[in-house]
């Protein structure tokens, strides 16, 4: 396989229906108890199910198209302060909080819903992996 996935980053992979660790197959993963298979695109598991409503595949394109300004300044703290409230601490501060918060130096960590990655990569830094999960590919290539 030429991606950069690493066997030891393929073994934290199970199969999300039956919970059996994946295994490398041609640029997807694939469960040997169910026979469902994963594929790898642009070096990214996907385990979206297929058989999503159409509706909720159109939220997930939307979502996919913001990837690209998420993290801009006309866009985040705008949306950012809009649900937080004018008072919420910065970006910057909250990032250091959670940060804080994390006991795992040097550890492992998974991060739901990473988005572009805004607090993943800073987390990086401070731990031997981390792994960012998210429904759109849009933001996991941004993270």
């Amino acid at each position: 396989m030429h991606h950069y996935l690493e066997k030891n980053q393929i073994s934290v992979f199970v199969c999300p229906y039956c919970k059996v660790r994946l295994r490398e197959n041609d640029y997807s993963l694939k469960c040997l108890r169910c026979g469902k298979v994963f594929p790898i695109v642009e070096d990214i598991p996907d385990f979206l199910p297929k058989e999503l409503k159409p509706e909720r595949r159109k939220m997930i394109k939307f979502v996919d198209r913001l990837s690209s300004i998420y993290e801009t300044p006309l866009w985040y703290p705008v949306v950012y302060y809009l649900y937080g409230g004018f008072f919420i601490p910065s970006v910057k501060k909250t990032v250091k909080t959670i940060i804080d918060m994390l006991e795992v130096d040097g550890g492992l960590v998974l991060d739901v819903a990473c988005g572009t990655g805004l607090f993943t990569r800073r987390i990086a830094k401070r731990v031997k992996q981390v792994y960012g999960f998210d429904i759109s590919m849009g933001m996991l290539r941004k993270a």
